[in-house]
């Protein structure tokens, strides 16, 4: 009776043991091959890296307003002068050559920088400023203005901003967190 009461609870750790290391050694290797890119992002330098090599130089303004169905997707690298900042997104307005202005609005996944206080050292935005931008481009809208006409403007998901004097985005000023 001594033998069965010693033996019963060994026989019955055994194939318990068993069963929870093999759950764990396949929940350990299951995590390790579904990682997602939440879980392990690209760093910011592989991001901005990846982000220039995306760059489609070859379209414009006009492009976004005139044919977005041909250009909707593409990374785009514009520059202008901040207009309005919100949370969510920034309105950019860019002079033209023959006159008048091209804006953008750039949609963000977080704030801007703004400085906060004097001893702020942070890079910092403010309305005003001239600063490069790249984004996706996703959408165009047309808004009428109190003048009566109209002003077809294009939608960028940001990617990238930096002040104006930074155009390779060496020390950029706001890298998105979506990626």
């Amino acid at each position: 009776m001594k033998v069965f009461r010693k033996t019963l609870p060994f026989r019955f750790s055994c194939p318990c043991i068993a069963i929870a290391l093999s759950f764990f050694g396949c929940a350990g290797a299951l995590s390790e091959r579904g990682l997602s890119d939440k879980e392990h992002p690209m760093s910011d330098e592989d991001f901005v890296a990846s982000m220039k090599q995306q760059i489609d130089d070859q379209v414009t303004y006009e492009d976004a307003v005139d044919g977005i169905e041909k250009v909707r997707g593409k990374v785009v690298k514009w520059n202008g002068d901040v207009v309005i900042t919100w949370d969510d997104k920034v309105l950019v307005a860019c002079p033209r050559r023959e006159g008048g202005w091209n804006h953008f609005i750039l949609l963000l996944d977080h704030p801007l920088p703004v400085a906060s206080s004097i001893e702020d050292m942070r890079q910092t935005v403010s309305k005003g400023e001239a600063v490069y931008a790249v984004g996706r481009i996703i959408d165009r809208r047309t808004v009428v203005l109190e003048t009566g006409s109209d002003l077809t403007i294009p939608h960028l998901k940001c990617h990238l901003v930096s002040k104006e004097n930074d155009r390779q985005f060496v020390n950029p000023i706001w890298i998105a967190h979506e990626r």
